[in-house]
């Protein structure tokens, strides 16, 4: 995960304890608490700021943070046969790999193969 992900979504009190020198890894288990991830230290989902996609199963979770689509909004597009609408969108407007968009949620990371399971 990149640093910048982690200032991102990371609430105030996990912030305080964010060691910038670790290889920080997201984890992918729909049923693990835990989110992101070191070798010496974990945050879980009460120290994100946002619901995490693949761990919150609600309606209102965001699927992209930046275009505000929900799971909701993708089960619609889907039931109402538009479900290629959302994402050509996001990647119309995404920056390059690195960069902004694709560089700030767990979602993108996850989609880009920087993130590792733990």
């Amino acid at each position: 995960m990149k640093l910048v992900t982690l200032k991102a979504l990371l609430t105030s009190t996990a912030l305080a304890t964010l060691d910038p020198d670790e290889a920080y890894r997201f984890c992918l288990d729909a049923v693990c608490e835990v989110v992101y991830f070191t070798s010496k230290c974990e945050y879980g989902q009460v120290d994100v700021k946002v619901p995490v996609f693949q761990k919150n199963q609600t309606a209102s979770t965001p699927v992209c943070y930046c275009f505000g689509h929900t799971r909701a909004n993708l089960e619609t597009a889907t039931r109402n046969q538009q479900a290629d609408a959302i994402p050509p969108q996001s990647r119309r407007t995404s920056k390059p790999a690195g960069a902004g968009v694709n560089g700030t949620t767990p979602r993108a990371a996850a989609a880009s193969g920087t993130s590792t399971a733990r």
